[in-house]
């Protein structure tokens, strides 16, 4: 039995009791290191009012970087540990009740090798383009303007190679280095001379 004012709400259709209940988008939620990102907003009905808490399922909640309210959590310059599964519990007098969403921190990409802006290779002759990036970072290729012939154009370890270049192989060539939401890209100019290598 619970009293408001000296009246007992659960014999009172004015005052509904009800245990907690919660929703919450699981995500995942996708953040760059360095920006605050606040969590999906933690839905909670119930009577009386759940309190609300958060916390974090692997490894420790970030108190000093972590701002709750009204049913939502936000981190303050987000770090690639902040990664990993956080639960919102919910609970009053009747019980609690706790769901749980996930939030990725990723570090933008960098170049370790960057392929040249410029390139040129004797018709005939294969080519190697090397690009690798930080991170878990994909890489990709594409051509601008251009077949994609696949049985010559081969990506390998993040790296082009052209065999048996020609002449029509000329152009651009973009490295595509990519992580969820953001990406850096670098291009090659790609020359092939006329000179046939014997």
């Amino acid at each position: 039995m619970y009293l408001i004012f000296g009246v007992k709400i659960n014999d009172n259709p004015l005052f509904p009791v009800a245990p907690p209940r919660v929703q919450l988008v699981p995500g995942p939620t996708h953040a760059k290191t360095g920006q605050n990102v606040t969590l999906p907003r933690c839905h909670v009905t119930g009577f009386p009012s759940p309190v609300v808490t958060w916390r974090k399922l692997t490894g420790v909640l970030p108190n000093n970087r972590a701002v709750h309210g009204n049913g939502s959590l936000t981190l303050i310059a987000a770090e690639r540990n902040d990664t990993g599964p956080y639960e919102c519990t919910a609970k009053n007098y009747l019980g609690e009740a706790s769901v749980v969403t996930t939030l990725v921190v990723w570090s933008p990409p960098n170049f370790i090798i960057k392929p040249p802006s410029k390139a040129s290779e004797l018709i005939g002759a294969d080519l190697s383009l090397d690009c690798l990036a930080t991170g878990q970072a994909s890489i990709s290729w594409r051509r601008v303007g251009g077949a994609w012939e696949e049985e010559r154009m081969k990506v390998q370890n993040g790296t082009l190679k052209i065999s048996t270049l020609k002449i029509s192989d000329s152009g651009s060539y973009i490295c595509e280095a990519k992580v969820p939401l953001y990406n850096i890209q670098a291009t090659t100019v790609l020359k092939g001379n006329s000179i046939v290598r014997l």
